[in-house]
């Protein structure tokens, strides 16, 4: 069992779930249940990203601290320079609805980035901190949104449950009508599809409910 001498990495520590990697990303969903034991002392040296999945008090114990509660909320964004204040820890949650999060290790730099901050229809710049740039993305019930070309590479994350949204791709440098891929699909909290810098998405949700997602660019 890991110890605060003997911790083991973020993405082996067994409440961690590698649900995407490339070369510039590892994406890992967090899933604590109510009354589970504290997760295993695990180290985070990477610089890191965070989305709130749900509303939860818990219970940080990190190495050479004294532990402290962290209240979260759902939704909320967060970022660390881990590789420059790497640090080892143990959660316990405190809250009766148990925790769910991302956390996204930053692992190299891409050769495109946006100069800018994106602006589009039903986008949000949430954060804007070391080499991230999060936006929160809602979209209306019975809403076909405007056609939204990233040029950064990043992540898109589903915030809710969902089954009611339906996500067509195309690529800006190919004849899109050989290319174009739609999706209608259920979606799981934290779920999340790969964005490229030539990626064009256009979202449709075709139910009566809002939908809500993060996206995140990699800017440095």
């Amino acid at each position: 069992m890991a110890t605060p001498e003997s911790f083991v990495e973020a993405r082996d520590e067994p409440s961690h779930h590698v649900i995407f990697e490339n070369e510039y990303i590892r994406a890992i969903r967090v899933l604590i249940k109510h009354g589970a034991n504290p997760t295993l002392w695990h180290r985070h040296n990477l610089d890191s990203f965070y989305i709130h999945l749900e509303n939860a008090q818990l219970l940080n114990a990190c190495v050479g601290k004294d532990p402290g509660t962290l209240d979260l909320k759902f939704g909320g964004c967060a970022y660390g320079n881990h590789a420059e204040n790497p640090f080892v820890h143990q959660i316990s949650v405190l809250s009766t609805s148990g925790w769910r999060c991302i956390d996204g290790e930053l692992l190299s730099t891409p050769k495109v980035v946006a100069e800018r901050p994106l602006v589009a229809e039903n986008h949000s710049l949430a954060l804007e901190k070391g080499r991230v740039r999060m936006y929160t993305v809602d979209i209306p019930p019975q809403t076909r949104c405007k056609p939204v070309t990233y040029g950064f590479h990043g992540l898109f994350f589903s915030s809710v449950e969902t089954s009611q949204l339906q996500v067509t791709k195309t690529d800006a440098n190919t004849d899109a009508t050989n290319v174009s891929v739609s999706t209608q699909m259920k979606y799981e909290v934290g779920d999340c599809f790969e964005i490229h810098p030539t990626t064009i998405v256009t979202y449709f949700n075709h139910g009566d409910a809002p939908v809500s997602a993060h996206i995140v660019e990699i800017t440095a």
